[in-house]
């Protein structure tokens, strides 16, 4: 019903209030790297502006992708090969 729905949308908003007060208790914020996928020596990770940036602040982390907008891809530059 939508009384139901209504009621499960305000929990879930309390329990993000609730998660956002105590992300704002940290003192000392870790950079966090949210990695989505690992292929072909190559790491995506959530830039700025994403979910993944959200659920960081979430847990009290700074985004270590800031600067890079939406995902990001980056690549290993020797491919794997010793130089």
């Amino acid at each position: 019903s939508l009384r139901g729905e209504h009621e499960r949308s305000l929990a879930v908003q309390a329990d993000l209030d609730a998660a956002l007060t105590r992300a704002a208790t940290v003192t000392t914020p870790k950079r966090v790297l949210f990695v989505l996928s690992l292929q072909g020596g190559s790491v995506m990770a959530g830039g700025e502006g994403t979910g993944a940036e959200g659920i960081i602040r979430l847990a009290g982390g700074v985004n270590a992708a800031n600067g890079f907008p939406a995902w990001v891809v980056f690549w290993r530059s020797n491919r794997g090969r010793k130089r």
